[in-house]
């Protein structure tokens, strides 16, 4: 799973101006694309090499093909932010009419090529379900790639969808609801805010916290409410 190309990103800008009758479709993609890259990069990190560090690698769960279990994952966890993004970008009033247009544009602009009918299928599946029914699906399918998901704290996954809600609002430059958002992540882990670096506060979207790992947090981190 590659990060948009110059002209995926070009063209969805030309799309997101066209539609929404705006100039900033680059900044926006180029904020919404930088956010989401580093949201699944490191979901994968936590889930896998974070699991191997922690518990140490058990042999029945060694992949054939690291390089193929990354790819599956990612594209899983792509679909997961598509649909997710989707939700919170109709939250914010930015989705342009009923989405007929909004959904496949954040599907080509996130997996391109990668966007199978078997993906598809995922995508839609997630948007018919309720927050934790979403939650609890996503949780299942990266477990069944990336087995080692399965170690993994629960409480990544509670944060995880609320991580993709405030990279869609900082992009559409929507500060007061990430903060709410944010707020609402430090409810379900006060530790968010003790960190000496950040201490919890709202990054640029692409941007990450070398203490914490904020906006996906270290398994340090989350185990400290425990």
């Amino acid at each position: 799973m590659s990060d948009s190309s110059p002209d995926r990103r070009a063209n969805a800008a030309r799309e997101f101006n066209a539609s929404l009758h705006r100039g900033d479709g680059e900044q926006v993609v180029t904020s919404l694309c930088l956010g989401l890259d580093l949201l699944r990069d490191q979901l994968f990190f936590r889930v896998h090499r974070d699991v191997e560090s922690v518990y140490g690698i058990d042999s029945m769960l060694v992949p054939v093909s690291a390089s193929k279990t990354e790819q599956v994952t990612k594209v899983e966890i792509e679909a997961f932010q598509v649909a997710s993004s989707f939700l919170a970008s109709r939250e914010l009033g930015q989705c342009p009419g009923d989405g007929n247009r909004w959904l496949p544009w954040l599907t080509q602009l996130r997996l391109g090529d990668d966007a199978s009918p078997n993906v598809q299928e995922r995508i839609d599946s997630y948007l018919a379900k309720q927050d934790h029914e979403r939650r609890l699906a996503f949780l299942d399918v990266v477990s069944r790639f990336a087995r080692e998901a399965r170690y993994a704290p629960l409480v990544l996954f509670r944060l995880y969808p609320r991580a993709i809600q405030i990279v869609v609002a900082v992009a559409f430059g929507n500060a007061q609801r990430a903060r709410e958002i944010r707020d609402k992540q430090v409810e379900i882990l006060p530790a968010i805010e003790g960190c000496e670096e950040c201490r919890g506060r709202l990054l640029a979207n692409g941007a990450q916290c070398g203490t914490c790992g904020n906006p996906v947090w270290t398994y340090a981190r989350m185990n400290m409410d425990e």
